[in-house]
């Protein structure tokens, strides 16, 4: 009877002694991670402060990016290198047709010129599209709303480039004007020469306020996603076809799938798309969903707030082992948001929490290197409150 008991007591002491090693583990993987802050937007507002968009980095490794301040007040262009010195490589002035609050470093093309908008600002003050050559001239390729009322669009968001060098982007407002007094917001496409053709205007039901950039596939087909509109007004993931045509891929209902997706869409090699909605899900903290390329839509993870990170944020990115990273704009052990990854199993990982002053509030976003190391900024945060750029190393 007494071996019995003690073979027993073995037994359960085992698998104690095994689940209380399986949680020191993966509270050591955890602070495995190695998180570096490489550059603090300093009190000097000439130097740029708060930065508001995801990165660019070129094969050399340095970082380029958008912030607020500079010269005029009216935001910078920024470059970091690879030792984390910055350099302001364009002040925008606000005045003479050029553009006033950056909002979207979106890409640099083989020759080093480096593309973006900004929010408003241009000839008729509702934003640009900007090209910033590698000997620091700036052209602003397209103002926004030269005719009231604004059916071009009007507060523009990011752009990305087809194969044959055509820019393709979204507005935040502008084209139609039926569903709210600002306009439903637009998709666009716009030449290297500025000559820009309307692809979609918005009307709520189709979506409504796109606010991050657009994917393109093979046949230059666009896919994002809308803050709100949809059927239920909760957000919608559209196509808008390279000949204009817009399909509502899916409409959040506001319920475990999801409401208000703020980021853009991420695509793998099979077609298959990732994005957040902001709200929503099981515990209504935000979701990471897919769509595959058949349409078929599947929650992939439901945010539970706290330590976990809640209100998915910005764009997603994806490495070749199918992980999925990204940001929340809060949650985490400070309420500052977290970096976060989710593997193909559906588990997540905490990869950084952040903390005020020590290293940033409120991240804008992520890109990834071919080594699968992360970069990105925070608005606010790092060592003088102003912002910050920091690598993740997963």
């Amino acid at each position: 009877m007494k071996s019995g008991i003690s073979k027993n007591l073995a037994i359960r002491s085992l698998w104690l002694f095994a689940a209380v090693m399986a949680m020191v583990i993966q509270t050591l993987l955890a602070h495995a991670q190695s998180y570096r802050v490489l550059y603090s937007f300093t009190k000097d507002s000439a130097a740029g402060q708060y930065p508001s968009s995801s990165l660019v980095r070129d094969p050399q490794g340095n970082l380029y990016g958008v912030a607020l301040g500079g010269t005029y007040n009216t935001g910078i262009i920024f470059e970091l290198s690879s030792t984390s010195d910055e350099k302001v490589l364009y002040n925008f002035n606000g005045s003479d047709g050029d553009g006033d609050v950056p909002d979207s470093m979106s890409f640099r093309d083989a020759a080093g010129d480096l593309f973006g908008t900004t929010f408003q600002g241009g000839a008729y003050s509702y934003g640009t599209v900007f090209k910033l050559d590698t000997q620091g001239r700036e052209t602003v390729l397209y103002s926004f709303c030269p005719k009231t009322p604004c059916t071009d669009g009007a507060f523009p968001g990011g752009v990305i480039p087809s194969k044959n060098g055509t820019l393709y982007g979204i507005t935040y407002a502008g084209g139609n004007f039926s569903c709210a007094i600002t306009g439903c917001g637009t998709v666009f496409k716009i030449n290297r020469d500025g000559d820009l053709t309307l692809l979609h205007a918005f009307g709520g039901a189709d979506g409504q306020a796109p606010n991050a950039g657009l994917v393109l596939d093979a046949s230059n087909d666009a896919y994002g996603t809308t803050q709100y509109g949809g059927v239920y007004g909760r957000g919608a993931v559209f196509k808008v076809t390279s000949a204009g045509n817009e399909i509502v891929e899916y409409s959040f209902g506001g319920g475990a799938d999801g409401a208000y997706p703020d980021g853009g869409l991420v695509r793998d090699a099979e077609g298959n798309f990732y994005g957040t909605a902001n709200q929503g899900g099981a515990y209504n903290y935000g979701t990471i969903f897919k769509i595959t390329a058949l349409g078929q839509f599947t929650v992939l993870y439901s945010f539970p707030g706290g330590l976990s990170g809640a209100n998915p944020y910005a764009d997603l990115n994806l490495d070749q082992q199918g992980n999925i990273f990204g940001v929340t704009d809060a949650g985490g052990g400070h309420n500052f948001g977290v970096v976060f990854r989710l593997d193909p199993s559906g588990n997540e990982t905490v990869l950084h929490s952040f903390a005020e002053e020590a290293d940033g509030v409120h991240p804008s976003g992520l890109i990834i290197d071919a080594s699968g190391n992360l970069y990105g900024t925070t608005y606010q945060g790092g060592k003088h409150n102003h912002g910050s750029v920091f690598k993740v190393v997963p």
